[in-house]
């Protein structure tokens, strides 16, 4: 009888431990899976806080460390976003997002060298990756690369015509070319099939200005602000056509909303100064 009770028991012991270590595995499972949803539907601080639970008992996850890579670049971190997005590209080197967010991240910190490395690599392993086209477009903008840029730029929309920021990369690369017919009619695109994208409000509204279009200019620009209102240029550029036409005091307001927005955007500091001294 009594080793029929420490059989049972040890029985039951395997049971509860078996019970807890299943229990352990399904709360591990359930933190990936809701973490990824998390992220991709735009709650990042929340999805990296479960997936980091997650990478503390599974660090060989790629797809994990590129989320969380992912969701500090739209975080604004991307020095961590560095940090995660190397351990995914060590542990996949054919991951085509991983090295596109890489090359993103790069671009937000000026290493644009590095960056166009990345995002080499990227198209590299998958020549498919629209982002990964688009962002290596921006690169070579930055970079000075104009033509090269729009070969970047027309294989993204080679992929999907429809893609708003490569449109808006190829109208901006366009424009420093000069020739502003075109990037005109990429810009418009751009807004056409995504009429939310401030930055191509921003820049089509440049545009117009500088033609000489203020009215079309003042309607592009204020549609950039309301789309994007924590873009400073857009605020700036506004500031710029309000003055144009008159209206010194709106010219004001947009100017102290880009200074607010970007405290180091010193050409908004010296027009208002300019403004307000004129008011004085």
């Amino acid at each position: 009888m009594k080793n029929l009770i420490l059989f049972n028991l040890f029985i039951l012991l395997i049971i509860i431990v078996g019970y807890g270590n299943a229990e352990d595995s399904n709360k591990t499972y359930f933190n990936r899976t809701m973490g990824l949803n998390l992220i991709q539907n735009g709650s990042y601080e929340e999805g990296v806080t479960l997936l980091h639970e997650y990478a503390s008992i599974n660090n060989s996850d790629v797809e994990v460390w590129n989320a969380i890579g992912f969701a500090y670049n739209n975080l604004g971190q991307f020095n961590q976003s560095l940090d995660l997005l190397s351990r995914a590209t060590s542990l996949d080197p054919d991951h085509g997002f991983a090295w596109t967010n890489t090359g993103w991240a790069l671009n937000e910190l000026d290493r644009y060298d590095e960056a166009k490395i990345a995002l080499n690599n990227a198209v590299l392993v998958d020549p498919d990756n629209k982002y990964a086209w688009s962002t290596l477009g921006y690169t070579l903008i930055r970079t000075g690369n104009y033509k090269e840029a729009i070969i970047a730029l027309d294989k993204a929309l080679l992929i999907d015509p429809k893609f708003s920021d490569a449109w808006n990369n190829l109208g901006w690369a366009y424009g420093e070319q000069k020739n502003y017919h075109l990037a005109i009619s990429a810009l418009e695109n751009a807004t056409i099939f995504d009429p939310k994208n401030g930055y191509a409000w921003n820049n089509l509204g440049r545009l117009y200005y500088l033609l000489g279009d203020k009215n079309k200019a003042m309607e592009a620009l204020y549609t950039a602000t309301d789309t994007r209102p924590d873009f400073d240029q857009g605020w700036y550029n506004l500031g710029n056509v309000l003055y144009a036409v008159g209206n010194s005091s709106g010219s004001i307001e947009a100017y102290r909303k880009a200074i607010k927005l970007n405290p180091e955007n010193n050409i908004a500091k010296e027009n208002l100064e300019i403004l307000e001294n004129n008011l004085i």
